[in-house]
């Protein structure tokens, strides 16, 4: 199954037809659709956050997947290669904070 018809179900918001795809190829929801990201960033793009949640439900998070579902304790695989400049100091100012706001509070 291709990457664009996991694209085109998530666009649809159709959830039976992502979870279908998935279930045959699950390393799709990490191929770069046409838009250059992940289906699961898509589907946050389209407001499918259901859609979003269960392709999260099934495999690790990058980064920026991570981010986007704003879940700063979710596990993530971090890919040095994906990094830009500086986003690792941020990653780390990040988690301190939110370190330090968990102690305050």
């Amino acid at each position: 199954m291709s990457s664009g018809a996991l694209e085109a179900a998530v666009k649809a918001g159709d959830l039976a037809t992502v979870k279908r795809i998935l279930a045959e190829d699950l390393g799709s929801s990490s191929e770069p659709t046409s838009m250059g990201v992940s289906a699961l960033l898509v589907a946050l793009y389209y407001g499918q956050r259901e859609i979003a949640a269960a392709i999260a439900a099934l495999r690790p998070l990058d980064l920026f997947e991570a981010a986007a579902l704003g879940d700063a304790e979710a596990g993530f695989v971090f890919h040095p290669r994906q990094a830009k400049p500086g986003l690792v100091e941020v990653a780390v100012a990040l988690h301190e904070c939110r370190q330090q706001q968990g102690a305050a509070g």
